[in-house]
């Protein structure tokens, strides 16, 4: 009898056992050997337990971290993740964020506003690029690049590198232009614009410079719309940027300096000619800009509606080798928290002075903290966050101590 119930003892466990592998919910280290019980049921609380169960993971934390056992926004290191939104789509320490720099993005583009443009809209170009595919791996030519801008294809990325647009640079056809470290250059051209648009056109991080002769500006918008974003504006001697009649601008974090002339220039930095009420200017530094002896003005000039200026800088602009003229600095811009001086020397910029010039604020800075317009920008031209003191600082940089 005795025998009889131990082999019966065994046989059962032996049935147990086998019960427990069948089982869908079967776990060998979970209590009770039921994967269930690693999950937090509540229905109000926390998820948990999320590697025996990682459709728990929904919502702001879509992915289960296996290591920690618990749901997470991402787990991409420094790229672009997704799991993480359109807005904020670069995943760092288990964190959605913006992006900062291009190789954060699968397509090769951060934009400036942190997002990253989707592979299917990017033309691809570099200085000598042969492809004619003009995508990542093959970028092509400027001029190629160019012409394959499309309703689609409307990312035009400029890898780093000078671009000779001898004949200038015609955008007619709705765009955003986005080049780090790119620079469109037309020294070597004829005498005209470097950048004239037409259409709905973005700038984000290039320079623009070599405009010259009397017509030679940066930028000239005749229609449509504009917008300027972590952007140079240098050493046109026609003047800056031109915006005319009607058109939406759109300028935030961009250096304008050191364009004009002493003799000929109509205008020194951006002259705005009866643009739309709804243009923005704000967290600009416009420097050392100068006009002729007949010019409108030296740094800023507001034609028929006028565009205020805010958290700006504008110093140290000319007009025929002179800050003293009342029209040297500003004409009929209002502004909003700009510092408007005839001296650059209470700005400390790094240099001014001597090129290579710099006009990144130093320590001591009076714009620093003292952009008290309220605002929703939130990063100055290099992509650093707004505000890194007390307050935002007036101009394009926000100074990092």
């Amino acid at each position: 009898m005795k025998n009889f119930i131990f082999i019966s003892f065994i046989a059962g466990a032996a049935l147990g056992l086998g019960a427990c592998h069948d089982n869908e919910f079967y776990c060998e280290n979970a209590p009770q050997n039921d994967c269930r019980n690693l999950v937090d049921g509540r229905v109000d609380g926390p998820v948990t337990g999320c590697t025996a169960a990682p459709s728990k993971c929904t919502g702001d934390k879509p992915v289960c971290d296996t290591v920690t056992d618990t749901c997470v926004p991402c787990l991409g290191s420094n790229v672009e993740d997704m799991s993480c939104p359109a807005v904020a789509p670069v995943c760092s320490s288990q964190a959605c964020g913006v992006c900062t720099a291009d190789a954060q993005c699968g397509s090769g583009v951060c934009r400036a506003d942190g997002t990253c443009s989707a592979v299917a809209n990017v033309i691809s170009v570099a200085p000598g690029g042969a492809g004619t595919t003009c995508d990542k791996n093959s970028p092509c030519d400027l001029t190629t690049g160019v012409g394959k801008i499309s309703t689609s294809k409307n990312v035009l990325h400029l890898a780093p590198g000078s671009y000779q647009v001898n004949s200038g640079l015609t955008l007619a056809t709705d765009v955003a232009v986005v080049g780090r470290g790119a620079t469109l250059d037309r020294i070597n051209g004829s005498s005209g614009p470097v950048v004239a648009t037409s259409a709905m056109v973005g700038i984000e991080f290039a320079t623009v410079t070599g405009g010259h002769g009397v017509n030679g500006v940066g930028i000239s918008a005749g229609s449509g719309a504009l917008a300027l974003r972590s952007a140079t504006i240098y050493g046109n001697t026609g003047g800056g940027a031109f915006v005319n009649t009607g058109v939406v601008a759109t300028i935030v974090n961009n250096f304008i300096v050191r364009n004009g002339n002493s003799s000929n220039a109509p205008f020194g930095g951006v002259n705005f000619n009866a643009v739309s009420a709804s243009s923005i200017f704000e967290f600009n530094t416009v420097a050392d800009n100068e006009a002729g002896t007949t010019g409108l003005g030296g740094g800023l000039v507001c034609a028929g509606t006028p565009v205020t200026l805010r958290n700006s800088i504008v110093s140290n602009n000319k007009i025929n080798s002179m800050t003293a003229p009342a029209n040297a600095q500003v004409l009929n811009c209002p502004q909003q928290s700009s510092v408007i001086l005839a001296s650059s020397a209470t700005l400390k910029f790094k240099n001014d002075t001597i090129d290579p010039y710099d006009y990144h604020l130093a320590a001591a800075s009076a714009a620093i903290d003292a952009a008290t317009t309220t605002s929703t920008v939130d990063k100055d031209v290099d992509g650093d966050a707004r505000p890194q003191g007390a307050g935002k600082d007036q101009g394009a940089d926000e100074f990092k101590p």
